[in-house]
């Protein structure tokens, strides 16, 4: 079906060349209201969503605050979009572009696969959607098609770019011949659309033959192989009959083949920089096999060994031609896809595995089959067949230190691995013992990041049912883990793969950033915001500040400190280096698993856009790891909870635009690189001014953003970080104040200031003046063909007049000739001549005015017309444009919080203690004072494992003074060695007692021989 026009949005005037006029002048509108802020483009569709190689073709849009768009930006120089242009509508000069509709060119070197497409305006750079290159032949679906006798005929090998809407079903007709393996693959989800879609083949009578529903995460595919020579239907319509979106948004690609199809690879991964011999299972694979009882879905399939390199650098990048969603943004990894004369298949990823890689044996099903494997590895296996259940064992060393992880379900599979690791011993008689050391289910790292991150699970949900743990050995000894899909306990495929890890440790983290909306202010709890879901890109106004969120997955326990910094940014514009504070991974209390990107952009910067690089900066071990971030956006919002949901994913750039010819109606400045420091109940003041530009005025309330969570057991009993402060209309300074509560970790934080307030907006100013302009050129236009159509009517009045006379004269002669027939005949048949030619010439006039009366008349009716419509619509862009009250947020700059354990800080760096047994030390510790506290200082000391025989006394260290003096005291039987001892300084502080620590290594020696008497 062609794409509809929204009502309202576009008005086609059918008159003799006038169609498409009024559309190509006016902005775009909005199916529903867009957020009270300030324009920002978004981008809903395009239509098709793709095109062959080497073609030129016209591309639909839509969306919200598209206004003036001007070029379509496709991430590579080998397709471009332009404008489509039409022919000058009334008061308009000069060809004239189609609102919303481009020219797209794709040059034959453009490799085929799945790209994204923005759309750039006025309002910035919209958010991207899916663009296909491919290398078939296209056609767009034709109405009517939506009866099984009205299907559209379709060759074999075509793509069919079409839309669904509510419970129409779209019909397409093949031919095939016996023997043809066809398959029929629909691309709606794996594109961005919101079609669920069902596809249902029947014969030439009608008879269904086959049904299929999510295959491939929505999207169905059927897998047929033609029984006898002849003609078939394939169905297609939308599982949700569209209820919550508009037909334009259910748009899909539907490909009738027999080009290859991939269904899974064996083994998933592969080591970074190795060149290894892979599997791969599917339907017509080029020079392939017949896989002996390997089905999926009824159907049996092939095999094909392949060799495949793998980039040497282990945090590759995924790509882009698969969906890759949010649980699945952090895995490593390579996309492959099998060419051949038929078509390109679907692509598969290939993984960076973290360890040898290890292929599952069985039988394996039962702990007594369980394969033994030799740590480090990672064991390739399959959940198939039904009830699959997974055994390896392996030996282990007490203290040994493992991470044992099960990859499926982030690998883009429908899985749900549990994994079960257990000690295997005997006891004094032989018997085997079983003790069941950690079950897991999912990974509980990303579930707390989910919940406590700044970053709400609605905006970039990474929940993921995969499980993983660390595992240290209690003793020498065998153990083993069970792994099994609690998803597929009653069904099984052999595409369903998992990947499991058992190696040491090896830190490391990933990362992902999401632009975001300036925040909501939440006074009450302004360290436990979470951030709306944002499906538009960063438009930087003069002035101006956007907000990008960086988000971390750490790796193997890492729990050190990650520092971000943004490049290739555009000109005039500046990102201060932010950093996401340490945290333990596997912590259970809240903590932040993100930071705040702030990017600034200076007054009178060129407009322009760009994609821009972060890098997370990390020390591990001795060395620094760099890793750059992963950009991704959400696609679609949420319509309605428990309905439709939203939809993010990663995207191929992070654009920034920059609009010079719009200001911020205020920013919020604090000092450059503002450093701040406190303990648990300190208080620190920002400094914090407000830059009023044009006509604002108004008070700016003000919050902050980004800081530290608070331990859940004293969450409820603390006051938050702040609470809401205004600058008042008019003013420009103040000073926010911030206190610390009990519980805060310590540490270096990165956080922000937002102030909200009503700025006066108009909005496309520039649109409503060149709608006036035309709609004076269509009223003078109106006028003149008033004035033409009266001038008409006057000459039709004048050439009746003549020609009644004309035929008067004429009827004169006549009768005069019949009267005097015989006197003057040839005289009178002359003059009877005469009148006729004047009659004739007269009645020549006569339709000639009519005729130029009719055309002059139309032409002002339909100039009339036009300019009634077209003044509503002048109307709309002046009410758009009247400047009104919007709410608007601005962020400061970032500012960093170092949170110290108390207001003192020990200085025992480098200190070593060295005690004989049954002898006294005085040990001096020195403490400096912080933020002018001046109270008591207890001072104790305590020792790691609680080693028996050592002791000190606590001393308090007076106001005023900044040194005590500990007695360490060893007994006789004190053991010998070297020990920790932990100096602790106690504060009462705020009402609360606040602790200081720090580790001094102690040595204990023999004690003296007695000296002779």
């Amino acid at each position: 079906m062609p794409i509809p026009f929204r009502v309202g949005r576009t008005i086609v005037l059918v008159m003799s060349g006038w169609a498409w006029a009024l559309g190509c002048a006016l902005p775009c509108g909005a199916q529903t209201p867009p957020p009270p802020s300030l324009p920002d483009a978004r981008l809903n569709w395009v239509f098709p969503a793709g095109g062959r190689q080497g073609t030129t073709f016209e591309v639909a849009v839509d969306g919200f605050d598209l206004d003036g768009a001007k070029q379509l930006l496709f991430g590579t120089p080998g397709i471009s979009g332009v404008p489509k242009l039409t022919e000058p509508g009334l008061g308009q000069t000069g060809r004239q572009p189609v609102s919303n509709v481009f020219d797209v060119t794709i040059k034959p070197e453009v490799k085929p696969g799945v790209y994204e497409v923005r759309v750039a305006g006025k309002y910035g750079v919209s958010t991207p959607r899916a663009f296909v290159v491919g290398n078939q032949p296209e056609v767009r679906e034709t109405e009517p098609n939506n009866a099984f006798k009205q299907a559209t005929e379709v060759r074999l090998g075509t793509v069919i770019n079409g839309n669904t809407k509510e419970t129409a079903t779209d019909y397409f007709k093949f031919s095939a011949k016996q023997g043809q393996r066809l398959i029929i693959d629909c691309w709606a989800f794996r594109i961005d659309s919101n079609l669920d879609a069902t596809l249902v083949l029947y014969d030439a009578e009608g008879r269904e033959l086959e049904r299929n529903r999510n295959t491939n995460r929505r999207d169905p595919l059927i897998d047929f192989t033609v029984p006898r020579d002849g003609e078939y239907v394939v169905g297609l319509y939308d599982f949700l009959y569209g209820y919550y979106t508009l037909p334009a948004e259910c748009f899909y690609r539907l490909s009738i083949s027999t080009a290859p199809y991939l269904d899974y690879i064996f083994p998933p991964a592969g080591l970074p920089g190795s060149q290894g011999q892979y599997t791969l299972y599917g339907r017509n694979l080029p020079g392939a096999q017949p896989a002996p009882h390997v089905r999926v879905g009824g159907k049996p399939l092939e095999t094909l060994t392949v060799t495949i390199p793998l980039p040497a650098d282990k945090a590759q990048h995924l790509g882009g031609d698969r969906l890759i969603d949010p649980s699945e943004a952090f895995i490593d990894g390579i996309e492959y896809r099998l060419d051949s004369p038929q078509g390109l298949s679907n692509p598969l990823l290939v993984s960076m595995a973290g360890a040898p890689v290890v292929v599952e044996r069985e039988p394996n099903n039962d702990p007594s089959q369980a394969m033994a494997v030799t740590p480090p590895c990672e064991v390739a296996g399959q959940f198939s067949p039904r009830g699959d259940r997974d055994w390896a064992t392996f030996a282990a060393k007490k203290g040994d230190v493992y991470w044992i992880e099960v990859f499926s379900q982030r690998l883009g599979l429908s899985t749900d691995p549990f994994l079960l690791v257990q000690q295997v011993k005997k006891d004094a008689t032989g018997k085997e013992q079983v003790i069941d050391l950690q079950s897991v289910d999912d990974l509980a790292e990303t579930s707390s990041f989910v919940h406590w991150s700044l970053l709400s699970g609605l905006m970039f949900d990474t929940t993921s049912h995969d499980p993983a743990c660390r595992f240290v050995a209690p003793e020498d000894g065998t153990y083993r883990v069970l792994v099994r899909d609690l998803a597929r306990a009653a069904e099984a495929s052999p595409r369903f793969v998992y990947r499991l890890l058992i190696r040491p440790p090896q830190p490391d983290f990933r990362l992902v950033a999401v632009p975001r909306t300036p925040p909501k202010l939440l006074p009450e709890q302004g360290a436990m915001y979470t951030s709306q879901g944002t499906t538009w890109a960063p438009l930087l106004r003069n002035g101006g500040r956007e907000l990008i969120e960086v988000f971390a997955v750490r790796r193997d326990g890492f729990d050190g400190e990650i520092r971000l910094s943004a490049d290739r940014l555009p000109a005039g514009v500046n990102a201060a280096p932010v950093v996401i504070a340490p945290v333990l991974a596997s912590s259970k209390e809240p903590v932040k698993r993100s930071s705040t990107l702030v990017l600034t952009v200076a007054d009178g910067a060129t407009s322009g856009a760009a994609p821009i690089t972060i890098k997370g900066r990390a020390t591990i071990g001795p060395n620094e790891v760099v890793r750059e971030v992963r950009p991704a956006s959400m696609i679609w919002p949420t319509l309605m909870t428990g309905v439709t949901y939203s939809r993010s994913r990663l995207t191929h750039q992070l654009i920034v635009a920059v609009d010079s010819h719009e200001s911020a109606p205020f920013s919020l400045e604090v000092r450059p690189d503002l450093v701040l420091e406190a303990s648990p109940l300190g208080t620190v003041k920002v400094p914090v001014s407000v830059v009023r530009r044009g006509d604002f005025k108004g008070s700016v309330t003000l919050a902050a953003h980004g800081l530290p969570p608070i331990p859940s057991n004293v969450l409820h009993a603390q006051p938050p970080y702040f609470t809401s402060q205004e600058i008042k209309a008019n003013e420009n300074v103040t000073e926010f104040v911030l206190t610390v509560p009990y519980g805060a970790p310590t540490g270096t934080h990165s956080f922000f200031l937002s102030g909200a307030g009503n700025a006066r907006y108009s909005r496309n100013p520039e649109a409503l003046k060149a709608a006036l302009d035309r709609k004076a050129a269509v009223e003078k236009i109106v006028a003149d063909t008033a004035a033409r159509s009266k001038s008409a009517l006057e000459a039709q009045a004048a050439a009746e007049k003549r020609r009644l006379e004309c035929s008067s004269a004429r009827a004169a002669a006549k009768q005069a000739v019949d009267k005097a027939l015989a006197e003057a005949k040839p005289a009178l048949e002359q003059a009877a001549a005469t009148a006729a030619a004047q009659l004739k010439d007269a009645t020549e006039a006569k339709v000639a005015a009519d005729k130029a009366v009719a055309e002059t008349d139309m032409k002002a009716k339909e100039s009339a017309a036009f300019l009634q419509a077209f003044s509503q619509e002048v109307t709309k862009l002046q009410e758009k444009a009247k400047p009104a009250d919007l709410p608007f947020s601005a962020p400061s700059s970032s500012i960093t919080l170092k949170i110290t354990a108390g207001p003192v800080a020990l200085e025992l760096s480098g200190a070593k203690v060295q005690l004989k047994q049954g002898v006294k030390l005085e040990l001096p510790v020195p403490i400096r004072r912080l933020y002018g506290y001046a109270d008591p200082v207890q001072l104790s000391v305590y020792f790691a494992g609680g080693v028996a025989g050592l002791s000190a006394a606590p001393i308090t260290i007076m106001p005023g003074q900044t040194q005590g003096t500990l007695v360490l005291e060893a007994a006789a039987n004190a053991p010998l060695g070297t020990h920790v001892a932990t100096v602790r300084a106690t504060t009462p502080y705020g009402g609360q007692s606040l602790f200081v620590d720090e580790e001094i290594p102690l040595t204990i020696d023999k004690a003296d021989p007695p000296k002779p008497r």
